[in-house]
């Protein structure tokens, strides 16, 4: 059964399936459920039946003619994740899935949940109504699609950065919701704060963007009052928004943002072979993510005669539309690769994409150059891919990850990467594990998960 709401900017597509038995459990016919957003093409009002291909997704009108295809690869053009756009598109009634090779195929797209029956009998609490809020759902998406495939409901109020785009839609899913979930305490808590159902618990997802710059006009201005929950990422920007904002510290938590070990392999390192050792850096906008230190850090590699490549995994600063300080930055830094034959070449570009386990098994080392974070997926996902991280000391990090991790200028980032660079197989491997396991013990999804449903199930405990 696929069902589908949608319109003039996007559709939601919410697939549940039966699939086979498994070896293990040849009793259990899984129950599979996977959230898709696709954004708008030409035609799309037309479609009423999807394929899973082995290698993609397919949208066909009635007659079965093909309106448009999304391979798996991650591309802009298909932005499958997990949050629903509350919007309408024509029923599509029919599904069919290809071969087995067409859901394994799936597994290229982070934006899905399998249910099975022992994550349903998990559940606790009764079936929620969850209204989500938000310009932004990248950190959260999963999460909500694991909330609905074991039973609760979940509505999208897609908000933008400074403001709402629809407010007739926002009061609708507000009144319908058992329970009001922002995520980023924007416009959008500033909004929920104070126009939502006073009598309707409000939960606030906040992550570190809230305390700076632009973004603190909104928390100064949320009625804390009306708030019942302040979930924060880190306890680094808890406690940076309580100083700021005069927060009362009884309604804050904090839960990190979760991972998907599953989605990353350990392979043999180095990953890159041809005997350079490949530097990894996820993200270089904002200026803050400090792609000037991952150069120096080439320079410094190169210095020291050891080969080295660094790949920059992200879209490009927008010149015209940021700050002048910021166009300052980026023009000195491509300046800089312009000016230096050795450094140039050993530069790569990677476009943004959500192909992530693909590029780190292109990449030796996960470099982690930031002035300020949160939490900083790129990092994580690297360590859960057999990365050995390289990380500034942006506050918190230590905390969040390990003080091993941390070096304290670009000459100790050289010798941390050297390190690496001679150590046996064996270190290497049992460093990998150790990290690994650090990371899935902190941030897995299961314990994640546990405990953001237990704040969105608090306010309901003990009713009937």
């Amino acid at each position: 059964m696929l069902q589908a709401t949608g319109g003039r900017a996007g559709g939601h597509l919410s697939l549940s399936y039966l699939g086979p038995p498994t070896e293990n459990r040849p009793d259990l016919a899984l129950d599979r459920r996977i959230d898709l957003v696709v954004r708008q093409i030409p035609g799309l009002a037309d479609a009423r039946q999807m394929r899973i291909q082995a290698d993609g997704l397919v949208l066909a009108d009635a007659a079965g003619r093909d309106i448009h295809h999304w391979p798996f690869s991650g591309t802009d053009e298909a932005e499958p994740i997990a949050i629903a756009l509350d919007r309408r598109l024509p029923d599509i009634r029919h599904v069919a899935l290809a071969d087995d090779a067409a859901l394994h195929g799936l597994h290229h797209y982070p934006g899905f949940f399998f249910r099975t029956g022992e994550v349903a009998a998990d559940q606790a609490g009764r079936p929620l109504k969850v209204g989500v809020l938000g310009h932004d759902f990248k950190f959260i998406d999963i999460y909500l699609s694991y909330l609905k495939s074991v039973g609760h409901s979940v509505r999208f109020d897609t908000w933008d950065w400074a403001g709402p785009q629809d407010l007739v839609r926002s009061r609708e899913v507000t009144a319908w919701a058992d329970v009001i979930l922002c995520e980023w305490g924007l416009a959008n808590a500033l909004w929920a704060s104070r126009q939502a159902p006073p009598e309707k618990p409000l939960i606030v997802r906040l992550h570190a963007q809230e305390v700076r710059g632009a973004a603190q006009r909104f928390g100064r201005r949320i009625d804390a009052n009306q708030v019942t929950q302040l979930v924060f990422v880190s306890e680094t920007i808890r406690q940076q928004a309580v100083d700021l904002y005069g927060w009362p510290e009884a309604i804050t938590c904090c839960v990190p943002n979760f991972v998907l070990p599953e989605r990353f392999e350990l392979s043999n390192w180095p990953h890159s072979g041809e005997g350079v050792l490949t530097l990894g850096l996820v993200g270089m906008t904002p200026a803050s993510k400090r792609l000037d230190r991952a150069l120096d850090l080439v320079e410094a590699l190169q210095a020291r005669g050891c080969p080295v490549r660094l790949r920059v995994k992200g879209r490009h600063p927008d010149l015209a539309g940021i700050r002048d300080v910021e166009q300052a930055y980026y023009r000195q830094v491509f300046s800089r690769l312009e000016n230096s034959p050795d450094l140039k070449r050993a530069v790569v570009f990677d476009a943004w994409g959500r192909d992530m386990p693909e590029w780190y098994r292109k990449v030796d080392v996960v470099l982690s150059c930031s002035d300020n974070e949160s939490f900083h997926y790129g990092l994580a996902d690297g360590v859960l891919a057999g990365c050995p991280p390289v990380v500034w000391p942006w506050e918190g990090a230590a905390e969040t990850y390990s003080a091993d991790w941390i070096c304290a200028s670009v000459e100790d980032a050289a010798e941390r990467v050297l390190s690496f660079r001679s150590m046996g197989a064996e270190q290497v491997t049992d460093m990998q594990g150790a990290n690994r396991a650090l990371v899935k013990r902190r941030y897995g999804r299961e314990h994640i998960f546990r405990e953001l449903t237990k704040i969105l199930s608090a306010p309901f405990e003990g009713a009937d």
